[in-house]
């Protein structure tokens, strides 16, 4: 009967250094390894023909065979090896001895579980304290912010401050200066003593630049409407000046017919204004005026830029004026200014008006009211009592205004004989 052979782990060679005498395991450090194993196989009857079977467990999964003596691995990195080595006679008994080696390379740092833990706790600490980096320089930007939102507010408080100052000061001269213009009006008791009238009157600001002259003289009333340039200061400033220059005429020169006021008046202004030097300075105005005489009931009417209307049982009749404006000097040009003379009757409607009531923007198409449907309310409303039509013009105009902004001055009168 055949003895079984005996293994025997002559050396171990680990990256050329030799390991003798090794039974059981080996313990290296972390590195890349490059291993031999010299072994032999004890078969005492047939020592050539013994075959080696072996594996490297960790590494292969299944047994080799050799008659080599020797077995090498190259590149073994960390991890547990273990190699079993078993030999088989030329009889094929199989030794009973077989090797198992163990060879374990340890891990990497990076591999390590405390290099791991110490990873994670540094990881951590880093992202803490780049948030509360972040959540301090927040809160200090926030600060800032917030200061300079403080200093702004003030600023702003501040300069609201003056403003609303310089508002309150404003305001609180424009509304005096809408008391001297309300002054330097006509009374409606004085007009109303000599006719049946109404007087429709809306500034688009606190002062106007529309306004309405009203004076006496022996057999004569005179009376007009009139549109200065602009409105708001500008036109209020023109309307005083108005009004102060129809006054002086009337008093420095008697009997006057419509025309000639006005072109006294027209000499005045551009006068005043100095418009013969200044070019730019073009600022005049609209006027309808009339010179009435009941003792005669005959009316005068001379218009400078605006018409006068005359209702009566039904019939529509319109006086135009020239084109001409007060004021404003075109070098060379000659402005004519003609009467218009007519006889009053009872029952008849003359009205006077400035331009911002067929110029003012409204219905649901947003288009001006226009002079011709305001022909045609007149005619309907021409029968009615004066302090009605006044009503009947007042809603008409709201009712077509809607909830736009007034666009201009606006200035109605109606006399009834």
């Amino acid at each position: 009967m055949s003895l079984a052979p005996r293994n025997k782990i002559l050396r171990v060679i680990i990256n050329n250094k030799i390991y003798s005498n090794v039974d059981t395991i080996i313990n290296l450090s972390y590195d890349s390894y490059t291993i031999k194993f010299d072994y032999i196989g004890i078969e005492l009857s047939n020592p050539l023909d013994v075959i080696y079977k072996y594996k490297l467990d960790g590494l292969e999964n299944e047994f080799k065979t050799t008659k080599e003596n020797r077995v090498e691995y190259n590149k073994l990195k960390d991890g547990d090896y273990t190699f079993i080595l078993s030999s088989i006679n030329s009889q094929g008994v199989e030794s009973t001895n077989a090797i198992n080696l163990r060879i374990n390379i340890d891990k990497p740092i990076y591999k390590k579980w405390w290099f791991l833990i110490l990873c994670f706790v540094f990881i951590v600490l880093a992202i803490y304290l780049f948030i509360d980096s972040r959540t301090k320089k927040l809160r200090k930007d926030k600060y800032e912010l917030e200061k300079r939102v403080r200093e702004k507010t003030a600023d702003i408080t501040k300069i609201n401050e003056l403003i609303q100052a310089k508002n309150h000061d404003i305001t609180s001269s424009i509304n005096y200066a809408n008391l001297i213009q309300k002054v330097l009006l006509p009374k409606t008791e004085d007009i109303i003593t000599h006719f049946d009238t109404f007087i429709f009157y809306k500034a688009r600001d606190i002062v106007s630049g529309d306004f309405y002259w009203f004076y006496q003289e022996r057999d004569y009333i005179y009376i007009a409407a009139v549109d200065c340039t602009g409105h708001g200061v500008p036109g209020a400033f023109m309307s005083i000046i108005g009004t102060s220059f129809l006054n002086q005429i009337l008093v420095e020169h008697n009997d006057l017919t419509p025309s000639q006021i006005l072109t006294l008046l027209d000499k005045k202004i551009v006068k005043s204004l100095r418009q013969t030097e200044n070019e730019q300075v073009k600022d005049g105005m609209d006027i309808a005026l009339c010179r009435i005489c009941k003792k005669t009931k005959e009316v005068v009417f001379c218009g400078a830029g605006r018409p006068l209307y005359i209702v009566h049982n039904t019939i529509f009749k319109e006086y135009k004026s020239k084109f001409n404006s007060i004021g404003g000097y075109n070098e060379g040009s000659v402005k004519e200014f003609i009467d218009h003379t007519f006889a009053y009757e009872p029952g008849m409607m003359i009205y006077m008006f400035s331009d911002g009531y067929a110029d003012q923007f409204g219905s649901n198409k947003n288009k001006r009211y226009s002079t011709k449907k305001l022909k045609e309310f007149l005619v309907k409303i021409a029968h009615l009592d004066t302090d009605i039509q006044r009503k009947h013009i007042l809603i008409e105009f709201e009712n077509w205004k809607g909830d736009r902004s007034q666009i201009d001055d606006i200035l109605f009168m109606g006399i009834k004989f």
